[in-house]
């Protein structure tokens, strides 16, 4: 596709975009087509709710290579009803400024037609990073490959509206970004399509997929930059790319990241894995995610003056421990509600930069004001393995609050999300923890924080956490300093 054609401006749109990769990637017929997806389906279906997913990443291989991890999401949302459904691919032919956002045509594949949705597309062709270019969805399989599995899932036939990025200017991609975050809503899915690692080993496609899968769940763009470059400069043997479709996963993440998502790795696998066609010393890789908004159970919001008091109430709490005058005066009234609350907490004291204590709750017997009383108490003067705060210390003493919401008990690790989730671990009689910092210091992944916990805070071994209880929790963060 050539740079030119970015201008022409066409009068005539195409009433229908017929399938171009129908009897390759997917079957031709429609009766072969429904007992595919039926048979991809079914053991997923178990897994669908109500809850409001925002968005998939789906892979878009030949259904036998990838079609069953793409079912794994779409199994998820296979319950839900969404109004719109934006298709999100990278455009494999070519490169070209902005996005192509396809211009009336109905999709056709062997399950019959589906309307693109007029309005949206004429509202979004206002914004310059948006035009309507043909050729980039002729041949385009990025997106069609997707269609087949709305159609079967969705009876109340939602509109979609088709999109192939063609830029790989990150300035561009934030503007194509903005241009939809208006739509990304409770009642549209946004339904992102890419593969992973191009044409490794299967043993460097795991490691490479499942750095990429742990840096997309920290729902952070610069980090997933920086990630993806760092691992190209590797020059691991054959790899070609990180993930084909990156433009559409940091378009996605430009949406996602000022704000609490969650991303759930929910399938894995690559093309080694197949029996016949498998060659795993040249695969792809394949990942499912669901994207959706933490549960406000989850999220504690406290105000600037509000985390300011507990600063207040923990320094106040080291003058007594050091057996000082209290340097602020305050009264049961000055505490607001929220801080009457019940919640679990970690102090670390500080002096002059150097940890001298940290000490945690989960007990939730306590309000937070009380509890953080107690813990800047404890960790001033009892922790055991810090030289005690004293008196002289205290013009340079600086506090770190990490306030937890209620443990959630874990059944898959992947639900775990490294530095936003914290981790507990609980075997008979001992424990222990990582708050969410930990893995944005270490970088560790999933696999790397369980290990550390369990054999250096629970004393199990590093093996251990493999038979224990597993918890999540979040935090909000805050120091004096």
């Amino acid at each position: 596709m050539s740079e030119d054609t970015t201008n022409k401006e066409y009068s005539h749109v195409k009433a229908k975009r017929e399938p171009a990769v129908a009897g390759r990637f997917y079957p031709a017929s429609k009766g072969a087509l429904e007992d595919l997806l039926y048979e991809l389906l079914s053991e997923y279906r178990k897994t669908s709710s109500n809850e409001k997913i925002r968005a998939i990443i789906v892979p878009h291989a030949g259904y036998i290579f990838s079609g069953y991890v793409a079912a794994a999401a779409y199994g998820k949302v296979a319950k839900t009803k969404p109004k719109h459904i934006f298709i999100i691919g990278t455009s494999h032919y070519g490169r070209f400024p902005g996005a192509s956002v396809n211009s009336g045509a109905k999709y056709v594949t062997p399950l019959g037609t589906i309307e693109t949705d007029e309005p949206i597309v004429n509202d979004l062709l206002k914004n310059n990073f948006f035009k309507y270019l043909p050729e980039a969805h002729e041949f385009e399989h990025t997106i069609e490959v997707q269609i087949p599995f709305i159609q079967y899932i969705f009876n109340h036939k939602p509109t979609i509206i088709p999109i192939v990025i063609g830029t790989q200017d990150e300035h561009e991609i934030e503007a194509i970004a903005k241009g939809l975050k208006p739509y990304f809503t409770d009642e549209n899915l946004f339904v992102i399509s890419t593969d992973f690692s191009h044409y490794p080993t299967a043993d460097n496609a795991v490691q490479v997929d499942r750095f990429m899968a742990d840096t997309l769940c920290k729902n952070n763009k610069p980090l997933f930059s920086k990630v993806r470059k760092g691992i190209a400069a590797r020059h691991i043997p054959h790899l070609e790319t990180t993930a084909c479709g990156w433009t559409s996963l940091l378009t996605l993440l430009s949406i996602t990241q000022d704000e609490p998502f969650k991303y759930e790795l929910v399938k894995y696998a690559h093309s080694g894995m197949h029996e016949e066609y498998g060659d795993n010393n040249h695969v792809v890789g394949y990942s499912a995610f669901t994207i959706k908004k933490q549960d406000k159970s989850e999220i504690i919001t406290l105000s600037d003056d509000q985390k300011q008091l507990l600063l207040n109430i923990a320094y106040n709490s080291v003058c007594r421990a050091t057996n000082s005058p209290q340097k602020y005066n305050l009264s049961k009234e000055d505490i607001p509600e929220i801080l009457k609350k019940y919640y679990g907490a970690f102090v670390s004291v500080y002096v002059d930069n150097e940890l001298r204590g940290c000490i945690g709750s989960f007990s939730l017997d306590k309000p937070l004001y009380k509890i953080i009383d107690q813990l800047a108490f404890d960790a001033s003067i009892n922790d055991y393995r810090y030289i005690p705060v004293s008196a002289i210390d205290l013009n340079f003493v600086r506090f770190e609050i990490s306030v937890l919401t209620p443990l959630k008990a874990v059944s898959n690790i992947n639900e775990i999300i490294p530095g936003i989730d914290g981790i507990y671990i609980r075997k008979g009689s001992k424990s222990g923890t990582y708050l969410p910092q930990v893995a944005k210091k270490t970088g560790w992944s999933v696999n790397e924080l369980l290990s550390n916990c369990a054999e250096k805070k629970a004393g199990i071994g590093k093996n251990g956490w493999k038979d224990a209880e597993i918890f999540v929790y979040q935090a909000v963060v805050f120091s004096n300093r």
